[in-house]
């Protein structure tokens, strides 16, 4: 009998479901980790009319998938509605978890997502947080670029690699070209270009340690799609990954590290659920170590500006006192874990 994380990784391989695995027990086991996943929508796509299937089970999945459905229509309707002032000042590209939608999933329902993601690669992000603002939308909390509606939460981006917060995450895909194509979804919006898409969702599954099963899912079909022709450093580090635990079958070249890096960022994406993993992986994904030195420096102390974005508007050692708590927390409880 598999277990439920050896189940998750079959639906990932989109491997035929035509037994039962599980007894009961497990079958909630299986529950709780398909949606934590976010794999609850694909899982539903592929099994639906499967006759072992529990009914709680299908009832679960099929909500997370019409959730999926919904959110994906609104997000979509709502771009369509800000589209013409939104495009006055410069380009706008869909990025992530909608960008996917409509171009390596042939069933767009089952990617869900939490949010959207906006580029602007003309510097206009100023422009399109009024155009929000105006149109019924308030800012989070303390971050300047990322406003909401309702559930809807979009983010506005600068720059692709966030090297606002990190200037040297810019080191980390020091050759990619940011081409665009049209989008299919929302006319007048782009989209990346597949060798820019494919560079730009590994960085964003290893800043994050892999911690979602679901970033595996979209990297094993952009490789089923063709979109790692020539791939770039931090590619061959998230390909690599997900031949060594076994969702790709063909054997890659390997990344070109020192081997002590290559190590150690196994041992990382293993550690995937503790704090911070993500900033360590991308820091030793860097060639030189002058460069992995101040990645790291940045991440632990921010500058001010970004230190108010986390945690308010206090003053600077008030919140230097904080970011220091935190680091102490996350190696405590790394510590403990």
């Amino acid at each position: 009998m598999k277990a439920p994380e050896q189940f998750i990784d079959k639906i990932i391989r989109a491997e035929p479901i035509d037994e039962n695995p599980f007894d009961e027990e497990q079958w909630g086991l299986f529950s709780e980790g398909i949606m934590s996943a976010g794999l609850g929508p694909a899982f539903y796509f592929q099994a639906k009319e499967s006759r072992f299937l529990p009914e709680q089970i299908r009832l679960q999945c099929r909500k997370s998938y019409e959730d999926s459905l919904l959110f994906k229509d609104y997000a979509v309707c709502s771009l369509k509605e800000l589209q013409p002032e939104l495009c006055k000042s410069g380009r706008v590209v869909i990025i992530k978890g909608l960008a996917l939608c409509e171009t390596i999933y042939r069933e767009p329902s089952i990617r869900p997502m939490g949010d959207v993601d906006l580029y602007f690669p003309d510097g206009s992000i100023d422009e399109a947080r009024d155009v929000f603002l105006k149109n019924g939308y308030a800012c989070l909390d303390s971050y300047r670029a990322v406003v909401c509606k309702g559930e809807l939460h979009v983010d506005l981006h600068e720059d692709l690699w966030d090297a606002r917060r990190i200037s040297r995450r810019k080191c980390c895909i020091p050759d990619v070209a940011e081409t665009f194509a049209p989008s299919s979804l929302v006319p007048g919006f782009l989209v990346p270009s597949p060798s820019l898409f494919a560079q730009h969702l590994v960085y964003h599954a290893i800043k994050h340690c892999f911690s979602r099963k679901l970033w595996y899912l979209d990297i094993v079909l952009m490789h089923e799609t063709g979109y790692f022709k020539e791939p770039g450093a931090m590619s061959l580090i998230a390909l690599d990954q997900c031949r060594r635990i076994g969702l790709i079958p063909e054997t890659f070249a390997k990344p070109k590290l020192a081997f002590y890096k290559r190590t150690l960022l196994h041992m990382f994406f293993s550690m995937k659920e503790r704090p911070g993993i993500g900033e360590l992986a991308l820091a030793l994904s860097l060639p030189k170590f002058r460069d992995s030195l101040s990645y790291l420096t940045e991440s632990l102390i921010p500058r001010k500006e970004i230190l108010i974005e986390m945690y308010g508007n206090h003053p600077f050692i008030f919140l230097l006192v904080r970011r220091i708590f935190v680091l102490a927390s996350y190696a405590f409880r790394m510590i403990l874990k």
